[in-house]
């Protein structure tokens, strides 16, 4: 097996018995393997699975999300695939976006997540090769299909390759918009569900499409909280654990 991965991610903090990081290979050449690779706290080597499966499913960069027990992810089509640490087993569904299939081969940037106080769903955010148009979907379960979202009301997201999120919007004027790792000149923007358009935060720049802003690929959003005191052995991962 190949000692790179497509997607890297912690689950739990390293303080927790229970932190797992999980990588996720997709070989380039065959579209329908998945490897999964695990390493558990206090284990000394990483536990790998390859996975050959019926369909074509070639992982997107969008950052996978913990849900219900198991690890949720795209695929750069907009399908979902879902993996079973407990059971080393991984479910790919195909046919997410059948309502609208021409869909899937327009999608340039991926985001999975979820929003505060509604925690039992998961949405995703699409943004398109053509002309940066942006779509917003919950996850229907158990069918497995994408229902497009038009307004979150008083929520609003903020979405980066590594980490997104939803949250209940601190100020009316934030309310109902998507906050990406995107620039126009030095300033920030953001794109309104309200308009259907990008918008900057010194209110100089508008348009319904993002060609020419700059996109941070490396950012990351992050919700402080505070960090407690913890002694140095409970950032030690060893065997005895």
């Amino acid at each position: 097996m190949q000692n790179w991965f497509w997607l890297v991610c912690f689950f739990h903090p390293p303080t927790s018995l229970n932190c797992t990081i999980f990588g996720i290979q997709t070989p380039r050449r065959w579209h329908n393997v998945v490897n999964i690779c695990i390493l558990k706290r206090g284990a000394d080597k990483w536990e790998s699975n390859e996975y050959r499966i019926k369909t074509k499913f070639r992982v997107s960069y969008g950052a996978p999300v913990l849900h219900r027990e198991q690890v949720y992810f795209l695929d750069v089509k907009g399908n979902v695939a879902t993996f079973d640490i407990s059971k080393s087993r991984l479910i790919v569904n195909s046919r997410c976006l059948r309502r609208r299939r021409r869909l899937g081969d327009k999608i340039k940037e991926h985001y999975l997540f979820k929003i505060k106080g509604e925690e039992q769903t998961l949405f995703a955010v699409f943004v398109l090769h053509d002309e940066r148009k942006v779509n917003m979907f919950r996850l229907l379960e158990p069918e497995m299909k994408w229902e497009l979202v038009e307004d979150i009301g008083d929520k609003v997201l903020y979405l980066s390759l590594w980490l997104s999120f939803g949250d209940t919007a601190h100020l009316k004027s934030m309310a109902n918009r998507i906050y990406f790792p995107k620039f126009h000149g030095d300033t920030a923007i953001f794109y309104s569900l309200c308009t259907r358009k990008y918008h900057s935060l010194d209110n100089n720049y508008s348009d319904d499409n993002s060609y020419g802003l700059k996109r941070l690929d490396f950012a990351a959003w992050i919700m402080p909280a505070p960090i407690p005191q913890l002694p140095t052995e409970l950032l030690t991962w060893s065997l005895e654990d």
